[in-house]
């Protein structure tokens, strides 16, 4: 599977057209055609763009992977239905200050 055919594959799994990752990042539709038709490469900005807006690994991106996985949040797997909005909202912003926390390496 080539880089551009990657690419959007990954776009279709988000159900998202081009003009739609345009409007999400900004990025032309012609350029996202080039990219998917393997005519021209995206710089590692606009991957990085890609990868977050579709939300999937960049090791599959990148080809170092031929299965596609969805990016999931570590706080996506948590439950928190019987918690109201607000208290949702600061255990989302306290979860993920741990998380990035215990990334860097501090304890």
């Amino acid at each position: 599977m080539t880089f551009g055919t990657r690419l959007r594959t990954a776009r279709e799994q988000c159900d998202l057209s081009p003009e739609q990752v345009y409007d999400n990042i900004g990025l032309p539709v012609k350029s996202l055609s080039e990219y998917e038709a393997d005519l021209t490469a995206p710089d590692p900005e606009t991957v990085n763009e890609l990868v977050k807006l579709y939300k999937v690994s960049p090791y599959f991106i990148c080809g170092l992977s031929d299965v596609y996985a969805p990016l999931v949040s570590p706080v996506d797997m948590l439950d928190l239905t019987p918690l109201s909005e607000p208290n949702k909202l600061l255990v989302k912003e306290i979860f993920l200050a741990l998380y990035k926390l215990d990334a860097l390496g501090i304890k």
